[in-house]
């Protein structure tokens, strides 16, 4: 019996499928925090981010997700 492979385009599509199904928390609300946009130490943004979402009881999932709404020029 023939074995099929799923040869996909990215090592990273289960990733990137997981991240279109997120589930947001209820009320998820995040304090405000500064834009990044490449002109600080990232290392403490992410810190600062990570703190700020997860206090929002955002998980790695969407974290992910609303990092992109916290970036601002070529970040």
């Amino acid at each position: 019996m023939a074995q099929h492979r799923n040869y996909s385009v990215s090592p990273y599509s289960a990733f990137a499928h997981r991240l279109c199904q997120v589930i947001w928390p209820d009320k998820f609300r995040p304090r405000p925090i500064e834009k990044y946009d490449g002109t600080t130490n990232p290392k403490e943004w992410i810190q600062i981010y990570e703190m700020v979402t997860e206090a929002a009881s955002g998980d790695d999932y969407v974290k992910a997700n609303f990092v992109l709404t916290v970036l601002q020029g070529f970040a």
